[in-house]
C-alpha cells in the first residue's frame, strides 16, 4: 500500500485533502526493525509518530519491580501509535518493540508542523478532528460525571430520606391511586 494511502486511514489525518496526503506521504520516513529490536521506550522524549507499514509492534506497559509488562495493544499493518507526541513535549507513555521484522513510517512533529504552515486547509483539517475527539471526550466525561454525582447522593442518603423517597415513591405509583 502506498504512504498517502496509510496515513489518509489514520482518523487525525482523514480530513486532508488528496493533494495533503500525497505530500505528507511522501515525507514519511521508513524505519526498519528487527525481531525484538525497541523503537522506544516508556519516558522518552517523543517528537514522532508511527504508521506500520509491515510487520508488528507491541505496545506495552513495562513491568514494576522486574514484574511481567502488560500489553496495551499489538499495531500491525495500517495501524498507528504515538500520535500525540507530534503536538506535546511528554515523555513516551508506553515502550514499543517490534515483535517480527517490521517496517514503520515515521511522520516527525517537524515534517508535519512545516507541512501545516504551508497548508492551512491541512492545518484546519488535523484541528477539526482534534476538536471532535475533545467533544467527544467531554460528552463521555460529562455523562460520567452526572452518573457519579447520582450514585453519591444515593450512597449518602440517611434512613430518613430513603424512607421518603420509598413512601413518596409508592405514593406517585398508578397501584397507589387505583
Amino acid at each position: 500500500m502506498r504512504h498517502a494511502d496509510l496515513l489518509a486511514q489514520i482518523p487525525l489525518f482523514e480530513g486532508l485533502t488528496p493533494e495533503d496526503s500525497e505530500a505528507l506521504g511522501a515525507r514519511l520516513a521508513e524505519r526498519k526493525y528487527a525481531t525484538g529490536s525497541t523503537v522506544f521506550a516508556r519516558g522518552d522524549a517523543g517528537s514522532a509518530m508511527y504508521i506500520v507499514f509491515s510487520g508488528c509492534a507491541q505496545i506495552f506497559l513495562p513491568g514494576e519491580d522486574g514484574g511481567p509488562r502488560v500489553v496495551v495493544k499489538e499495531a500491525r499493518a495500517g495501524e498507528y501509535f504515538g500520535e500525540l507526541s507530534l503536538f506535546d513535549d511528554k515523555p513516551r507513555s508506553a515502550s514499543v518493540c517490534a515483535t517480527m521484522d517490521t517496517v514503520l513510517l515515521e511522520l516527525t512533529r517537524e515534517v508535519l508542523v512545516d507541512h501545516l504552515g504551508k497548508s492551512p486547509t491541512a492545518a484546519m483539517a488535523v484541528l477539526a478532528e482534534m476538536a471532535e475527539r475533545l467533544r467527544e471526550t467531554n460528552a463521555m466525561l460529562s455523562q460520567r460525571a452526572a452518573k457519579d454525582v447520582v450514585k453519591e447522593i444515593e450512597e449518602n442518603l440517611t434512613f430518613g430520606q430513603r424512607m421518603a423517597d420509598k413512601v413518596a415513591e409508592l405514593n406517585g405509583s398508578w397501584a397507589f391511586i387505583l
